[in-house]
Parts: C-alpha cells; sequence; structure tokens
C-alpha cells in the first residue's frame, strides 16, 4: 500500500513514529549513525538503490532548477581562466550548452593579462526566461538569456560610490511577486528591479571596524526575504516591498564561544519552521570541527529556537521539499548530504554525494534534489572553454572537472514495525561523460574589458578604439596611451588579424617564412599565421617588413583575404585606383562598406593608416562578417 499525506494529513504525525521511504541515489553510499536508531521518535525507514552521478563544469558553485526542465550551473576555477554557465538536462544530467563568459583585464604590469568574468551565484526568471549571475570577485551581477546563455545586462564596471555597485555579491535570488531579484553581499542587500535594473540597498549587519558583515544564502516566504549573516550570526526578516527589516532572529550555538556561521535558509510551511544551516567552526588544515555545525530549528511566527540537528563538520545549503517533509542539507568539508525528516526534526540519513565538497543544492519538479560538488572529480579533462592569460582568447586546455549528483527520496509505505534504519551500502553509478559542446559566444557582448586610454577623448574614431581595446583585439602602450595618431606597422596588422579570427591554436613553424621576421620576433606567431592562411604573401625579396607603416591597399588585401577573397562585381568608384594591383581589393572594401574614401573621390592607397583609422576598420569588419573566414593551416614542419 502506498500512502500519500496531504499536508494537513501530515501534520499530527510531528512528534510521533513515521514510516518508510524508497531512495534512489545518484552518487555514492548511504550511511546514518547508529546512535540515531535508539533516539524517539523512530526516523522514517530509508532503503537505497543505485545512482547516478556526472560530470560537471569546472569550479562549481551553485546550481538552480528552472521549470522547463532544465538545470543551471555556474563556475569559476581560482583565477577565473576558466569560468562559464552550463544548461544541463533534468533527466540526463547531459550538458547542452557552454557559455563563454566576457573577458575582463586581469592584474597590471608583468601580470598583466584577461580572465573570465566570474560566474559564482545563479538563479532562474522562468517568467522573463533569463538567469541571474553574481560575478563575486567582480563585484557585479549579469544577466543571461536561458536558450542561448547571452549576456543581456551587466553592471560590470560600476565603481565604489555608484548607485549600481554591489560589493562582494554572493548569492541572487528572483522574485516574481516583487519584481526584484535580491543580491546578497558585504554589508547590504541588493534589491535589482527586474526590468529597470535598478539597485536599491538594505542595510545588515553593524559598522565594526575591520568585520565584514556578509550576508549569504537566502530564502524568500510569503513576502518576506530571510537573511543569514555570517559575522553577527542573525537572521534578518525583511519586507519584499518596503525593505524593511521586520524582525532578528539571533542563531542558537550548540558550542558556546565557538562561531555559528548561519550559510542558508530553508521555510517548512507545513511545521510553520525555519530551518537554517551553519558551517560552525571548522579547521581545514587539521579537518576538525569544534561545533555549531548541523541545522537550527526557530518557529516561523515568533523567531524561538526549537531544536538544533547537528550534521557534517561545515553544513552550507539548505532545501526544503515541502511535498515530503524532507529537508536536505550539503556538507561541504565531507561531501555528504544529510535528509531530514521535516515532521521529526531529526537526520534520517546521509548520501556521500562527493568525496569532498557538496557545495550547492536544488530541488526538482519531482522531488529529485541536484548537487553541485566541488570535488575534483575529472582531473585531467580538456575543456573548450579555456582562457588564454596573456591573449584573452578562448582556448582548449587541461582543467579538473567537478560532479553533479542527483538523489531522490520519495515517500512508500507508512509502518511503526521497525524503529531502526536500515540502511543498504551501495556503490556508486558514474554515468559516462557525454562530453561538452560546443562554447556560446554570447555574441557583441563576449567581451566588456574595462579600457581607458588618455590620449583619445574627442578623436573622430575614439568609441572605435574604445570597442577595439574591449574585445582585446589591441592593449595599448604601457603609457596608457593608444597613440591614434601613429601609423600602424605590418606586424601590429598581423597581431590584429590574428586575434580577429579569435586567437587561433597555430603552431609556428621552426623556421620563419621570412628572412626579416626571426623566430624570437614579438609577433613572430602571428605573422607566420598570417603567412600560412594566406592573408598576406610577403614581399618578393621573402621580407615581410613588420616595422614598416602598412599602406591602406594592402590592409584592403589583408581584409578581403580575411573574409574569404570573395567574388568583386562592382568596380571602384575612387579616381586613383585604375591599373592598381590591388584594384580588386580594394573594389570590395568600398562595396563591403569598410570605407568610403576622401571627399574628394580619392582612396589614396599608398597613404599609410593611422591606428585610429585601422580601429574603425576593424569595427566595421565585424559589424559586417562574423568571422575570418581562412582555410585552417597547414601544420608546421
Amino acid at each position: 500500500m502506498v500512502l500519500l499525506l496531504t499536508k494537513a494529513q501530515r501534520k499530527p504525525f510531528k512528534a510521533a513514529t513515521v514510516g518508510a521511504l524508497s531512495m534512489s541515489l545518484m552518487g555514492a553510499p548511504f550511511a546514518v549513525p547508529a546512535s540515531f536508531a535508539v533516539e524517539s521518535p523512530a526516523p522514517q525507514q530509508i532503503t537505497a538503490a543505485q545512482a547516478q552521478q556526472v560530470q560537471g563544469i569546472p569550479g562549481q558553485y551553485q546550481i538552480r532548477h528552472s521549470k522547463n526542465g532544465k538545470i543551471f550551473i555556474a563556475g569559476s576555477n581560482r583565477d577565473m581562466s576558466t569560468s562559464t554557465i552550463a544548461r544541463l538536462d533534468e533527466k540526463t544530467l547531459q550538458i547542452e550548452a557552454i557559455a563563454t563568459l566576457p573577458i575582463t583585464r586581469a592584474g597590471t604590469g608583468y601580470n598583466a593579462g584577461y580572465k573570465n568574468l566570474g560566474a559564482f551565484g545563479i538563479d532562474v526568471d522562468d517568467e522573463n526566461g533569463t538567469i541571474w549571475v553574481t560575478n563575486t570577485r567582480d563585484n557585479a551581477v549579469s544577466v543571461y538569456d536561458q536558450n542561448n546563455l547571452n549576456l543581456l545586462w551587466t553592471n560590470y564596471g560600476a565603481q565604489e560610490g555608484d548607485e549600481s555597485w554591489i560589493e562582494h555579491p554572493r548569492e541572487v535570488k528572483v522574485d516574481a511577486a516583487s519584481g526584484k531579484a535580491f543580491v546578497t553581499g558585504r554589508y547590504f542587500v541588493s534589491a535589482i528591479d527586474l526590468k529597470t535594473h535598478k539597485v536599491e540597498k538594505i542595510k545588515v549587519g553593524g559598522d565594526e571596524e575591520g568585520k565584514r558583515y556578509i550576508s549569504m544564502n537566502t530564502t524568500i516566504h510569503d513576502g518576506k526575504l530571510y537573511v543569514p549573516e555570517r559575522t553577527t550570526g542573525k537572521i534578518y526578516v525583511i519586507d519584499t516591498s518596503t525593505f524593511k527589516v521586520l524582525q532578528e532572529i539571533q542563531t542558537h550555538a550548540d558550542v558556546e564561544g565557538v562561531d555559528v556561521l548561519p550559510s542558508d535558509i530553508a521555510i517548512d510551511i507545513s511545521e510553520q519552521e525555519i530551518y537554517v544551516s551553519a558551517q560552525g567552526s571548522y579547521d581545514r588544515q587539521s579537518g576538525e570541527s569544534k561545533g555549531n555545525s548541523g541545522v537550527t530549528v526557530y518557529d516561523l511566527k515568533t523567531g524561538e529556537y526549537k531544536k538544533s540537528i547537528p550534521f557534517g563538520k561545515q553544513a552550507l545549503s539548505l532545501v526544503n521539499d515541502e511535498d515530503r517533509d524532507l529537508v536536505y542539507v550539503t556538507d561541504f568539508a565531507t561531501g555528504k548530504v544529510g535528509v531530514i525528516d521535516g515532521r521529526a526534526d531529526r537526520l534520517i540519513g546521509e548520501v556521500q554525494s562527493a568525496s569532498k565538497g557538496a557545495n550547492d543544492i536544488t530541488l526538482g519538479a519531482d522531488g529529485e534534489v541536484y548537487i553541485a560538488n566541488k570535488d575534483s572529480f575529472a582531473p585531467d579533462t580538456t575543456i573548450p572553454f579555456g582562457m588564454d592569460y596573456a591573449q584573452g582568447t578562448l582556448t582548449s586546455k587541461e582543467e579538473t572537472a567537478d560532479s553533479i549528483t542527483k538523489v531522490k527520496v520519495t515517500p512508500g509505505n507508512m509502518t511503526a514495525e521497525n524503529s531502526e534504519v536500515e540502511i543498504n551500502q551501495i556503490t556508486p553509478q558514474q554515468e559516462t561523460f557525454a562530453g561538452y559542446p560546443a562554447p556560446l559566444t554570447g555574441g557583441d557582448n563576449r567581451t566588456l574589458t574595462n579600457v581607458s586610454y588618455n590620449d583619445i577623448a574627442g578623436n573622430l574614431f575614439e568609441n572605435d578604439i574604445i570597442k577595439l581595446g574591449e574585445k582585446s583585439i589591441t592593449t595599448g602602450y604601457p603609457d596608457g596611451g593608444f597613440h591614434p595618431l601613429e601609423s600602424i606597422e605590418r606586424g601590429a596588422m598581423a597581431a590584429y588579424l590574428y586575434r580577429l579570427a579569435g586567437s587561433p591554436e597555430f603552431e609556428a613553424p621552426a623556421e620563419s617564412p621570412f628572412s626579416d621576421v626571426p623566430t624570437t620576433h614579438p609577433f613572430y606567431k602571428e605573422i607566420a599565421w598570417l603567412k600560412a592562411t594566406g592573408i598576406t604573401t610577403g614581399w618578393e625579396d621573402g621580407t615581410f617588413r613588420p616595422e614598416e607603416s602598412i599602406n591602406r591597399e594592402a590592409m584592403a588585401a589583408f581584409f578581403y583575404r580575411a573574409a574569404g577573397s570573395p567574388e568583386v562585381q562592382q568596380k571602384a568608384t575612387f579616381t586613383d585606383v585604375s591599373g592598381n594591383p590591388f584594384a580588386k581589393e580594394i573594389s570590395w572594401f568600398q562595396f563591403s562598406k569598410l570605407s568610403t574614401g576622401w571627399p574628394d573621390s580619392t582612396f589614396r592607397p599608398h597613404d599609410s593608416v593611422k591606428r585610429d583609422a585601422m580601429a574603425a576598420y576593424m569595427m566595421r569588419y565585424m559589424g559586417n562578417f562574423d568571422s575570418v573566414k581562412v582555410s585552417a593551416p597547414e601544420p608546421a614542419k
């Protein structure tokens, strides 16, 4: 017999003996401490079955479920040279799409390079078909399209003092009822309007100097936002419309004098209770806990402390399955997930989700829970969305990937015959990894590098220069300038085109194809690539002349070949290109709307190209052509 209880029917069982559950585990062994067998009331009986664990993405932080059957996960490695958002199918856990996140500058001086805009916290807005992401180390929040993972909005670049600036954003929670996305961070919770993106600040924590008041994972219930704050150990209850703090709840410490560090909140509606997870005091070096790790329970109306449920060494994330009266809590230190009977408020099982780092958890539509682990599950994984630190370009590289675990507990026979919990030990079922799909570029919003050159204000092509820098095609000069009126050298032109092509993988030959370009030249790889792809042929004497200024006719030829040498049917209307060896290329250049020439109807093919004009040509090319269309060069010999 299967007995399914309504919420009203379940409530009287709160302090009584409850029955049986069947569990389908994706991940690992399932165990319950023996001491629980003698406690009263008797826990629900659980049996374990075969399970599912799959490879995820590097550096996983948070995971969320959407109403359309998708799982979204955000991840960033330590230096953010690898950072992405992945979309998975909820049933198969196969990765459907990978976003390549925007690029930002990193470091200064000899350490200057590039990194991804880091993805850490994540939530879904199903009504608007978007994903909200916190870029914690960049003090930014971004919004992406669920379908194509394109960037729709970001406040990246806001500086301290700006209204939209958010310090250390950690978690984002979308609330359709209030029309706001609530973002936790240092000192404040930020409320961002879902449509206008206006940012309003809600103060939590104190002002004591040297203290980092950090709000953590939140939950929303009945028009109230519940916010745990690490430093004070308080729970702040905030009205989602007025932003007034309605209540402050001091979390309970089982071990006095030891930090509580509350991390996450869950609301049990049927039992009118608040669950708070706490990391307690955990020494990562020794692997020992000084106490207060687990879950504490409070009355939803009064905030009165009711009970402690010790669990793990560093309890982190919570989720409540209201329909099944189950609460799940992750333990980062041990990789376990605790299963709590929501009626008896007691731990009834421990799932070994991963070897370590059970980080975040989300609830699916049918009672499944999905866990993002930071467990170094696959140490030698080839990823297609890595970052070349020096160039700021997408590259394939070896990286360590984490795992995703799927767990489902469903109500079974209700029985009180056996007061002991019987657990079957199981071996995890690890699914074969299907591989990462091709990265999604996110269109023109891929690169968000902040660019500020000190010598371009008022220049006719100022916006083009800034955009070229944002695309990481130019880096400018060490003195902070762009030098817009200087002529661009042929070597630099090669570098521009190589970066325009996405800095493709290319092994330059051991012997230079040009007599005047040594293999030690700063742009040797780029010049060799230009030759290997046929974009340049060099001079008849076997030279490339990298330090010479590129003239306008050669530039037109370079762009023409980069576009795939298309058929040209119209002749240029310029008065000074008849008989020019590059007349065809110049004609294409004109009718592709890359150049209108001079007011006197000339093109001036022998003039050198200034750096500001080159920025304009590059941006026009990117606006008219979606790629550099050349055949892959032959491997180096």
